[in-house]
Parts: structure tokens; C-alpha cells; sequence
């Protein structure tokens, strides 16, 4: 039987955030963070990501795409260290005999970690170039929004946080509560997967 069966009952499945939320230290956040400073350090393409703002529903981890790669990086030292609770995460419970693999996966992330690393930094790379800031109704423009529009857009919402004493993920969410604004980033996977970011791309990797 696998060890996250849905017959063994006494697994609390739950969702990758909040696994997360109780599992990471504030050490270990704050490892990932030297991480995501050392890469941007390294690549000016990286640097411009600590300025792109996110929103909820799709990323709420914090304000801008900064924290997100850095949950992606404790996303990555969990499977490492602790693959076990990680299984009981509710996308990998859901996957029948999982834990029959746990070791050979556990041994393929270790081996091609700082792959995995430098791959986190790279596949959002087009953020930046093709972000859109709309009120989720309608049809998505297909124009990248200005510089200008962004400045406004981060001046406001930050104004909304100002007034409140919570954490980035709440501050996320109660933004798009309050607002409905919301930041996408149309075409960003095959554009950064293009011509355009081979270079930066290689670099990286």
C-alpha cells in the first residue's frame, strides 16, 4: 500500500501553502532570500523581477515576483529534506503509489539541484517585458502595460498595505479583495522560452 493512500487515513492532505506556511523557518526564508540577492547580483535579469509586482488569485506569496521564486526555492529545499510530509501536500497525494519512488526522486532532486535552482530564476524571465494590469472583466489587452501605469499601480497598492498591519500573502489577497486589479502575464512562457532570452537563459543555466 502507498504510504499517502487514500486508505491511510491518518495523513492530513493539505495544500503546498500550507505546508509551507508551517514548515519553513525564518532562517530558511531568509537563506532563499541571500539566494534570489546573489542571483540578481549575478544577472541584471533576475534584478528586474525584485520590482514586478503579482497578484492573487494565481500568486500570492507576496507582492512581486521576487517572493514567488523564493517559495519556489523552499518549494525545492522541502523535497530534499523533508519528501515525506511533502507527499501528504494535496496535488502528490492525489498521485497513486508515489512513495514507492520517494527515494529514487529524493536522490534525482539532490543531484540536479543547483539545476533546479538556476532553472527558477530562468523560466520567468519575460515577466518583466510582458506584464498586463487589468480588472479581470473582459478581454485581456494585448498591450504591455507602461511604465508609468505600473509606477501608479504600485504607488496605490502600496497605499492600501499602509493602512495595514498584515503579512505579504494576506496583503496580497486583501488587494485583490479591495481593488479586483490583478496582474498577468500573457505570452511570458514562450516568449521566455524564445530567441529573445536564449542568451540570458544560458547564462543562468
Amino acid at each position: 500500500m502507498a504510504l499517502f493512500s487514500p486508505e491511510n487515513s491518518e495523513v492530513q492532505v493539505q495544500t503546498l501553502w500550507d505546508f509551507l506556511a508551517t514548515w519553513v523557518t525564518p532562517v530558511q526564508r531568509q537563506l532563499a532570500g541571500r539566494v534570489f540577492d546573489d542571483y540578481a547580483a549575478a544577472f541584471p535579469e533576475v534584478a528586474r523581477l525584485a520590482r514586478v509586482p503579482q497578484t492573487a488569485p494565481w500568486h500570492s506569496e507576496g507582492l512581486y515576483v521576487r517572493d514567488h521564486l523564493i517559495q519556489m526555492l523552499l518549494g525545492l529545499r522541502a523535497a530534499i529534506e523533508a519528501p515525506e510530509e511533502l507527499l501528504a501536500v494535496e496535488e502528490l497525494a492525489a498521485e497513486k503509489d508515489l512513495s514507492a519512488d520517494l527515494i529514487h526522486l529524493v536522490a534525482l532532486i539532490k543531484r540536479h539541484e543547483k539545476f533546479l535552482a538556476a532553472y527558477i530564476f530562468a523560466h520567468d524571465l519575460a515577466k518583466a517585458d510582458t506584464l498586463v494590469i487589468w480588472d479581470g472583466t473582459g478581454a485581456m489587452p494585448t498591450r504591455t502595460s507602461s511604465v508609468a501605469e505600473l509606477e501608479l499601480f504600485d504607488k496605490e497598492r502600496r497605499a492600501i498595505f499602509a493602512e495595514h498591519d498584515k503579512s505579504a500573502h494576506e496583503l496580497s489577497l486583501l488587494h485583490a479583495a479591495t481593488t479586483g486589479l490583478r496582474v498577468s502575464y500573457p505570452r511570458h512562457s514562450s516568449e521566455g522560452a524564445g530567441e529573445a532570452y536564449y542568451e540570458a537563459r544560458n547564462k543562468i543555466l
